[in-house]
């Protein structure tokens, strides 16, 4: 009956064992690492400097969260054949401004070579800027919208 009772303890705790080890090592979903953004074309590129607080009103279709540029509900971007996209009203098509990367660099440093370019998300809902794979800038990246004639510089990447 002393074994009995012994197997039973033993088996028990193991079986408790197994269960709290088991909770410990299944990670949430809040907890798990971020996919890289290299491996998913969904993510968002965060640029490395802001140049702006917050976006004018006259940037409509286009909104600032985190460091990512992102379309407003009821815009989409329209690509065109040099390179630029335009933001535009889904149900109209009329635009709100073009957006373009350049190849620039700061007051004071020689004129770079090379060239950028816009990069959208898998889902087209976030645009930034990466340097060119065939001419890659030698400087720094920046993202600018073109509203109305005028030109302003959002974001360095």
């Amino acid at each position: 009956m002393k074994r009995i009772h012994l197997l039973m303890v033993v088996a028990f705790s193991l079986i408790a064992l197994v269960v709290v080890y088991s909770k410990q090592t299944r990670q949430s979903p809040q907890t798990r690492p971020a996919a890289s953004s290299t491996n998913s074309g969904a993510e968002h590129v965060k640029a490395k400097k802001v140049l702006v607080k917050e976006l004018s009103r006259k940037v409509a279709g286009i909104t600032l969260q985190d460091g990512v540029f992102k379309l407003a509900p009821g815009y989409k971007f329209v690509p065109q054949d040099n390179g630029t996209v335009v933001v535009a009203l889904k149900a109209t098509g009329a635009v709100s401004g073009t957006f373009d990367c350049t190849c620039s660099h700061l007051a004071g440093t020689p004129a770079p070579s090379g060239a950028c370019k816009l990069k959208q998300d898998k889902d087209q809902t976030s645009v930034s800027c990466v340097k060119d794979e065939q001419n890659q800038c030698s400087d720094t990246c920046f993202l600018e919208a073109v509203v109305k004639g005028t030109s302003l510089r959002l974001a360095m990447y």
